[in-house]
């Protein structure tokens, strides 16, 4: 990720850690504090923790967004979140399939006992771009994204397709935005 090395991450002088950043973008994980493919195998106050420290005891600076990339569902972090800090909103990412449908669902239904104001959806997965002739062609259940925001009365912000040269690119280590605006 991003050729971070496990242990640069340390703390300054305040007891703070500056995150990464790369093409305009900071970013903390926790797997830069773990080894190779050590799992993450905590609940509640270890997550509650973690998220903590994330949010505070990192130096973001200045900062118009803070997009935090969330597991699917309602679990611990989620509740973390939407009980100690000031969401202004957020962006739901789903793919066509019902499982995935379902999480997202049960997740906009969180937010609005939450109070948190749902922006939109992204349906990521929502075909394969052809990368010979450009042409999408639908592999999964179409129309789920669309059918979501109807039922909810929330924005489909866009429908992402499959595509080879975004993997490519990812692999490499650089955002399609960039390479290919």
């Amino acid at each position: 990720m991003l050729g971070i090395e496990r242990g640069s991450m340390i703390p300054d002088q305040d007891n703070k850690i500056t995150p990464p950043s790369n093409y305009g973008v900071k970013l903390m994980s926790i797997g830069f504090f773990l080894e190779g493919d050590s799992p993450v195998m905590w609940r509640g106050p270890m997550l509650h923790g973690a998220l903590t420290q994330f949010l505070h005891d990192c130096k973001w600076g200045e900062t118009d967004y803070l997009i935090i990339d969330l597991p699917p569902g309602t679990g611990d972090v989620q509740i973390t979140l939407v009980q100690n800090v000031p969401l202004t909103g957020a962006i739901l990412v789903t793919t066509p399939q019902t499982v995935a449908l379902s999480d997202v669902r049960k997740t906009i239904r969180m937010f609005e006992k939450s109070k948190v104001n749902v922006l939109g959806v992204v349906e990521n997965m929502s075909g394969f771009m052809c990368p010979h002739c450009q042409t999408v062609t639908k592999i999964f259940t179409e129309g789920g994204g669309q059918a979501l925001v109807k039922d909810y009365e929330v924005e489909l912000l866009g429908q992402i397709p499959l595509d080879p040269e975004v993997c490519r690119l990812a692999e490499a280590g650089k955002p399609i935005v960039a390479t290919n605006p």
